[in-house]
């Protein structure tokens, strides 16, 4: 029991917070795969734009759970992607109401530098027309036209800074890996995305 009340963890203190980030991303191009039933494959290398600041916006939140200077955390980035001088066959392509990230994070802290990495799943709600055929939004999860896509990875590198009693400002760079396979009409998209994101934003803590 003595060991118990002077282990170094009993006396960790918990604290929560909760973030807001507004930025942008760079896409590396990668090889995109259309398949469309009755057609041939239509195969690209695709350059694909973020648009951060039209609209819907790119944003991203998080709630993390630190205890001293290590903490867990769920993350979303809203990041989104519209292909650029889209092939004849392809009226419009975009992934813009999300290219979801939402991730599991372990994250650690010191001397306000924040850094640490996460796992999870694309979650995607693409908009399309591919040879006339446009795609219907209505499906997916709970008919918003949300679907499950794919895994996504990433490695993170912030700094915070308080600012006022609980609220911090910070500043992130991410490195994320992600795989999509997305519908289309009478199909689907692949869509693997390597993506350098840069933020900026405010954490609250509950209670600091």
């Amino acid at each position: 029991m003595i060991a118990v009340t002077h282990a170094p963890w009993a006396h960790a203190e918990t604290r929560w917070q909760l973030d807001a980030r507004a930025g942008g991303a760079w896409n590396v191009p990668l090889p995109t795969v259309v398949r469309q039933e009755a057609h041939p494959d239509v195969r690209l290398t695709a350059r694909w734009r973020t648009r951060a600041f039209e609209y819907p916006l790119y944003y991203g939140w998080r709630v993390t759970r630190w205890r001293d200077t290590a903490g867990w955390a769920l993350d979303l980035v809203h990041h989104k992607l519209h292909l650029e001088d889209p092939p004849p066959e392809i009226q419009r392509l975009s992934i813009s109401h999300g290219y979801n990230l939402v991730t599991l994070q372990r994250l650690a802290e010191r001397r306000g530098w924040r850094y640490g990495g996460g796992l999870g799943a694309v979650v995607s709600h693409p908009e399309s027309e591919v040879r006339g055929r446009a795609f219907d939004e209505h499906g997916g999860l709970f008919g918003a036209g949300y679907y499950v896509s794919g895994p996504t990875v990433g490695a993170l590198l912030g700094h915070s800074r308080a600012i006022h009693g609980r609220l911090d400002a910070i500043g992130e760079l991410r490195l994320t890996v992600s795989y999509a396979s997305a519908p289309i009409a009478g199909g689907a998209v692949r869509v693997p995305n390597l993506a350098v994101h840069g933020t900026v934003g405010l954490g609250w803590f509950v209670r600091r």
